[in-house]
């Protein structure tokens, strides 16, 4: 198991913020769209691209 510190975590947080805000709603929205029906409903698709 790795020990981490703290500061090696919050760095890991940052890069992950950071990434992900460089995804455009376009992209996700094409993401969703692979998800099957049956694992995504409606409203959680919807939920999912308002965050």
């Amino acid at each position: 198991m790795n020990n981490f510190g703290e500061s090696e975590i919050e760095n890991a947080a940052l890069m992950c913020l950071v990434k992900m805000k460089s995804v455009t709603k376009e992209e996700m929205e094409s993401i969703i769209r692979e998800v099957p029906p049956e694992r995504m409903s409606p409203v959680t698709r919807r939920f999912t691209l308002e965050l």
